[in-house]
């Protein structure tokens, strides 16, 4: 749905860092998800639902590991944080990973003081290179 992504959108940023393997192969990358909530639209998470959590589209030319949410949510019932997922790909063996890669994340945010609460999904597309 075009316009659900928009709306996503103006709730959050999602900025996205690729780190390349160190072993020079063009092989393995780490990659850094981190979601931003909206300060203009006072969106906070409802840490009582959990953490971001995050979901890719499964693709025999790479295996995903170490998938983990950096921190835990603070132990009050909403805040607004900064939230980030990290994980490697790897590509198959005789594979190159692709050039874009895509998954959703998914979380439970509020708008505003006495806003509505919302579980939305996220598209998130990750360029490896």
């Amino acid at each position: 749905m075009p316009g659900w992504h928009a709306k996503t959108a103006e709730l959050f940023s999602v900025s996205t860092v690729i780190v390349p393997s160190t072993k020079g192969d063009g092989g393995a990358v780490r990659v850094h998800l981190r979601f931003t909530p909206s300060k203009i639209k006072a969106i906070h998470w409802t840490n009582e639902a959990g953490n971001v959590s995050f979901h890719l589209k499964p693709n025999a030319a790479f295996t995903l590991h170490d998938l983990q949410g950096v921190g835990k949510p603070p132990k009050v019932a909403a805040s607004s944080e900064e939230r980030v997922i990290e994980f490697e790909l790897r590509p198959t063996k005789g594979k190159a990973l692709p050039e874009k890669i895509e998954g959703a994340a998914y979380y439970f945010v509020c708008e505003g003081e006495a806003g509505v609460c919302q579980f939305l999904r996220h598209p998130v597309a990750i360029s490896t290179r």
